[in-house]
């Protein structure tokens, strides 16, 4: 097992000139390397021997106790800024607006997508338990032609909630994919934009209280971008009304869904199941430590 915590180290990372477009950052970035690669990342305020939260101890060592063959990665505020300016050197607008967030959890949301998009791997939040091994999460029929994993957060199929936009949500506290793939890089290009649209260029960008984080960073639009890079192809055979009935895994072209209870086990709406499930890969423990900064928002 590799440990990783990304302070003053050198980032290693497929770097790409400019002037590939995405496609060919893809399929480049497929050819390094057949499959998803075998990181876990998470990220934090510290290093994860700072993290005085025992139940956050707890379940960080669970990823790295469960995927010993996988390399853990942990983003601390403190080494983000330099990660994704050195990650996206050939993106001066991610840098620069990157570098304008004031926000802890805008800045949370953003660096999740960008640190996917440029290493892959899996994303976990700080309060995620790994229930069951990486390795096991891809049934082995899929093995060879999945690119990205996607877990469901909510659907409206029992009857619409309030603390939902639309008749979806898709799940961002875990998700993982190759490097460069298509659907993160639609996620970055639309939360790259939705924060431009903030302030001017030469404003820092925040969230006031009360303001609709899942529609700037979060699950609202990480949503949107997936459906939508889905939907413009029609080799994906994509269809919105499988995934709202979703009960085992389904792959539209290179993208896996997973039913609700592997990430979302333990909720009360969608069909979710109690904890303990054979379909449980997650524990997610629902900690919410922003929403002291921003009261209403999403859940």
């Amino acid at each position: 097992m590799i440990i990783c915590f990304y302070t003053l180290v050198t980032i290693r990372t497929t770097k790409f000139p400019a002037r590939l477009s995405q496609l060919q950052q893809y399929c480049v970035a497929r050819a390094l390397g057949p499959s998803i690669p075998r990181k876990i990342w998470q990220t934090w305020k510290d290093p994860s021997m700072d993290i005085r939260d025992d139940e956050f101890r707890k379940w960080s060592a669970s990823w790295t106790h469960l995927n010993p063959d996988h390399r853990y990665e942990l983003l601390t505020d403190h080494a983000a800024k330099s990660y994704v300016s050195e990650s996206y050197r050939h993106r001066s607008d991610i840098v620069s607006t990157f570098e304008r967030i004031d926000d802890r959890i805008l800045r949370a949301d953003f660096l999740r997508y960008l640190a996917i998009l440029a290493d892959g791997g899996v994303y976990a939040d700080i309060d995620t338990e790994c229930t069951r091994p990486v390795r096991t999460w891809i049934p082995s029929e899929f093995v060879q032609s999945v690119g990205c994993v996607i877990g469901i957060e909510y659907n409206a199929s029992a009857g619409p909630l309030e603390d939902f936009k639309g008749n979806l949500s898709l799940c961002q506290w875990t998700f993982m994919a190759r490097p460069w793939h298509p659907v993160m890089q639609q996620v970055v290009d639309s939360v790259t934009h939705m924060l431009q649209q903030q302030t001017s260029a030469d404003q820092r960008i925040t969230a006031g209280l009360g303001a609709d984080i899942g529609e700037l960073t979060g699950p609202a639009i990480f949503t949107k971008a997936i459906l939508k890079t889905l939907s413009s192809t029609s080799a994906n055979n994509f269809d919105v009304a499988e995934i709202m009935q979703l009960t085992t895994p389904k792959l539209f072209g290179d993208v896996l869904f997973l039913p609700i209870s592997a990430f979302g086990s333990g909720q009360s709406h969608s069909g979710s199941k109690d904890w303990g499930n054979q379909e449980q890969l997650v524990s997610h423990h629902f900690r919410m430590t922003w929403r002291a900064e921003h009261g209403v928002g999403w859940r």
